[in-house]
């Protein structure tokens, strides 16, 4: 009888409580290179640029994120951008920008060389695209560079509980009430 009570129970527990996962899309072969250069050709001078480099993120969360974000259940989203090529102490600077699901682009601020973590509005995904973008540091920058090597987005969150785990969790700790009012 204590055997079917404590079952009922751990067969509810199990189907109300998920438990956080993350969940990553990882891009890595990406080769996206920026780059800036001053250029002097008889009468022009000035800037040659090739100042932004795009590539894609698909939201990487198992289930409807939609109702996960509304029932609270997205803990935090995260953008980990390994770059190389910028020299530290120098005129180069990088900047990322992220295009969220409406089309609206935010600053993300500056990158670095090595991994970079920034950390994103969770409203902000549904299906992403990233983009990378060099920012030009003052009017006497000689050369500027980065490479992105790779860019991992993670989702931290909890699927919503499907109903049917739900259900069969009360239809075990009914049996459980059940069988003890027999034997009582």
């Amino acid at each position: 009888m204590k055997k079917v009570i404590l079952i009922a129970i751990m067969t509810i527990c199990m189907a109300t409580a998920a438990r956080a996962d993350l969940y990553v899309d990882y891009v890595d072969d990406m080769e996206h290179s920026l780059v800036s250069y001053w250029q002097s050709t008889g009468w022009f001078s000035g800037y040659v640029v090739n100042d932004e480099s795009a590539w894609d993120h698909e939201n990487p969360f198992v289930g409807d994120y939609e109702a996960a974000l509304a029932a609270g259940l997205i803990n935090g989203v995260t953008l980990n951008i390994n770059a190389s090529g910028i020299e530290s102490g120098a005129d180069d600077v990088v900047g990322v920008g992220f295009l969220d699901k409406n089309g609206f682009d935010h600053d993300l601020g500056r990158i670095y060389d090595g991994d970079n973590i920034l950390t994103l509005d969770p409203t902000w995904i549904d299906g992403v695209t990233v983009k990378a973008t060099l920012y030009l540091d003052g009017w006497l920058d000689t050369y500027d560079s980065a490479s992105i090597n790779s860019s991992a987005l993670t989702v931290d969150g909890t699927p919503v509980p499907v109903p049917g785990a739900v259900l069969l969790g009360l239809l075990g700790l009914s049996a459980a009430g059940i069988k003890l009012r027999k034997h009582a």
